[in-house]
């Protein structure tokens, strides 16, 4: 009989069927990683929204306490993008948005999770001093909001510069964050382990003084 036989393959196409079957699985991977992070909405039509990292932390988290869930939501972020990448080219999930923004909340939780461990060792020293510098989560009205305020504090940072975590603590503190009329050494004690560069407590106090309390707040309220 000429020619091949019906429902046989070559060596080729069958490779091309294999990458297809594998492609059609990375994508249901990510589609389904993409529903744990996207607001549902029955009338929603345009792009996929997805959850602030903040806001996925809070509803994720509750029963467990932060370090925990931050250290088993990374290896089950990790293992799914592992599979993605096993199935599939680089050209594809690289470019993927789903994939970008789990390699960005992975980010969020690692930062997470050394931020709480910071702050055990932290006031695990401090246990039995006379004198104790609150931690700074420990001024928020709003506790919800101090991984937003802490991440926009540390971008803006970069300028190691008073003004700018000055003007960002105004701005939370307007937005009822943050409670009034801290005490400027203290809070500026409380700030110093979490941010690299912080100018002195002079320069910090002064520019608190003299901070508007409606820069930054537009970022800070996208929380």
């Amino acid at each position: 009989m000429n020619g091949k036989l019906i429902g046989t393959r070559t060596p080729q196409e069958e490779r091309q069927h294999l990458q297809r079957e594998n492609l059609y699985t990375a994508i249901a991977k990510l589609t389904w990683l993409g529903s744990q992070f996207a607001k549902v909405e029955s009338d929603r039509t345009a792009a996929t929204d997805y959850y602030t990292f903040a806001e996925l932390f809070a509803r994720d988290s509750k029963g467990q306490t932060p370090k925990d869930f931050a250290r088993h939501k990374v290896e089950a972020i990790k293992q799914t993008l592992k599979e993605v990448r096993e199935l599939t080219s680089p050209e594809y999930y690289e470019t993927h948005p789903v994939y970008k923004y789990a390699l960005q909340y992975i980010g969020y939780l690692q930062g997470a999770a050394v931020e709480v461990d910071r702050s055990q060792r932290q006031n695990a020293k401090q246990r039995g001093r006379r004198t104790q510098t609150p931690a700074f989560v420990s001024y928020f009205t709003d506790k919800s909001k101090y991984n937003k305020v802490l991440q926009v504090l540390k971008q803006h940072q970069q300028e190691h510069e008073a003004a700018p975590a000055a003007k960002i603590i105004a701005a939370a503190q307007e937005l009822g964050y943050i409670t009034r009329n801290i005490n400027a050494t203290a809070l500026h004690r409380a700030l110093k382990p979490l941010l690299d560069g912080l100018a002195s407590e002079r320069a910090f106090r002064a520019a608190l003084k003299t901070a508007s309390p409606t820069e930054y707040k537009t970022e800070l309220e996208q929380a």
